[in-house]
C-alpha cells in the first residue's frame, strides 16, 4: 500500500504480511471505542511505520510474531501511553527485533511467549519497566545490543526459564529483580558489564549471572546509592564484580552469591550480607570502601562467608564492620 493516511487498530487483531502493508503513516493502536478489548498486531516482516500505543482502552495491547519458525523487525519508533506486551507466538524458535526508532512513552513493556527478543534501538525517553515472562514454558530471553535504555528502568525476570542476555555495549539499569538469569548474549565470546542503580533503586534478585555457551559471563558494576540485593546462587559465574556505590548484598543460603570472579569495593561501595561467595581467582579487595557483616537493620547476629584459593581477603584503605548487638551472649556475634 502507498497511502500516507495513517491506520488505527480499535480492537480485534490485525495481522502484517508485507512492508508496506500500513502504507508510509502511524500505526494507533487504540482508540476512544476500544473499551476492554484486547488489541493484537501480529505479523512477520520488517514494519517501518511508527507505532503509537493510545491511552484509549483498558485491554491488553500486544504486537508479535504470526506463527511458529517466524521473526519480525520494528525500525519505527513506538510511543507509549500505557503498558504494551511484545509476544512471540509461543515458540522457542522465533525472534523479534526492536531496533532503529525504539520505545518511547510511559508504560511498562512485557516480552512474553518464547524466543528471542533482540533491543537494537534507543529506550532513553521510556518511563516504564521491563517484565521478562514466561507463560508457555518454552523460555524466554531478552537480548540488549548496543542499546541505551532509559537509567530509570527496572528489569523484572519472571520466571526460572527466562533470560537477560547482554550482547554489545554496557547496559545500566536501575534495579534487578526476579529469579532468572543474567547471561552473556547467546554465543558472545567477549566480556561486558552491566550497571546495577543507575537511578540509586533498591530491589532484591533471587536468579543467578550465569555464563553463555563458550563460558563467558557478564561483569556486574553497582553504582548509585541504593541497595540490590542478590539471594541466588551464581557459582556459573567467573567474572569480575565491582561495588562503586551504595550496596550490594549477598543474602544467598547456598553457592556462590556472585560467582568466582573476584570482587572490588570502591569508596562508595558496601558489600554486605549474611550469605557466601567463593573467589576463587582474585578474592575480595575491599579498596577504600567498606564489607559488612550482616544486613543494615539487622537485629540478631549473622555471618559472611568469603572463601578464596588465594588472597580471599584484602582490605586497602577500606573497613571492615561487625554489628555487635547489646545482651548478647557467647558466639552470637
Amino acid at each position: 500500500n502507498t497511502y500516507s493516511g495513517g491506520a488505527v487498530i480499535g480492537a480485534g487483531t490485525v495481522q502484517f504480511k508485507n512492508a508496506t502493508a500500513f502504507g508510509s503513516g502511524r500505526v494507533t493502536l487504540g482508540d476512544a471505542r476500544s473499551g476492554a478489548s484486547a488489541i493484537n498486531l501480529i505479523g512477520n516482516t520488517t514494519l517501518a511505520n511508527s507505532i503509537s500505543v493510545s491511552s484509549n482502552g483498558t485491554g491488553v495491547v500486544t504486537i508479535g510474531t504470526l506463527s511458529s519458525s517466524s521473526s519480525a523487525t520494528l525500525t519505527g519508533l513506538i510511543t507509549l501511553q500505557r503498558g504494551l506486551v511484545f509476544s512471540n507466538a509461543n515458540t522457542a524458535d522465533n525472534t523479534f527485533v526492536i531496533q532503529t526508532g525504539g520505545v518511547a512513552g510511559i508504560g511498562d513493556v512485557t516480552f512474553d511467549g518464547g524466543g528471542l527478543f533482540r533491543l537494537q534501538g534507543t529506550f532513553t525517553n521510556l518511563a516504564g519497566n521491563f517484565y521478562i515472562t514466561n507463560s508457555t514454558g518454552v523460555g524466554t530471553t531478552l537480548v540488549v545490543n548496543n542499546t541505551t535504555l532509559s537509567t530509570n528502568v527496572n528489569i523484572n525476570l519472571g520466571g526460572a526459564n527466562t533470560q537477560l542476555g547482554l550482547s554489545s555495549g554496557n547496559p545500566a539499569i536501575n534495579v534487578l529483580t526476579g529469579n532468572g538469569g543474567v547471561v552473556i548474549g547467546p554465543s558472545a565470546n567477549y566480556t561486558l558489564a552491566c550497571s546495577i542503580g543507575s537511578a540509586n533503586g533498591s530491589g532484591t534478585f533471587s536468579g543467578y549471572i550465569g555464563t553463555n555457551s563458550l563460558g563467558h559471563a557478564p561483569q556486574i558494576n553497582k553504582v548509585g546509592t541504593g541497595t540490590q540485593i542478590f539471594t541466588g546462587d551464581s557459582s556459573r559465574s567467573s567474572d569480575l564484580s565491582t561495588v562503586n556505590g551504595g550496596t550490594l548484598a549477598i543474602n544467598n543460603p547456598t553457592g556462590s552469591g556472585l560467582g568466582s570472579g573476584g570482587v572490588t569495593v570502591n569508596a562508595a561501595g558496601t558489600l554486605a550480607g549474611n550469605g557466601s561467595i567463593n573467589e576463587k581467582t582474585s578474592g575480595v579487595n575491599i579498596n577504600g570502601g567498606t564489607l559488612l557483616v550482616g544486613n543494615a537493620g539487622d537485629t540478631t547476629g549473622s555471618s559472611f562467608t568469603v572463601i578464596g584459593t588465594t588472597g580471599a581477603l584484602k582490605i586497602t584503605g577500606g573497613v571492615l564492620s561487625v554489628r555487635l548487638f547489646s545482651g548478647a551472649g557467647a558466639g552470637d556475634n
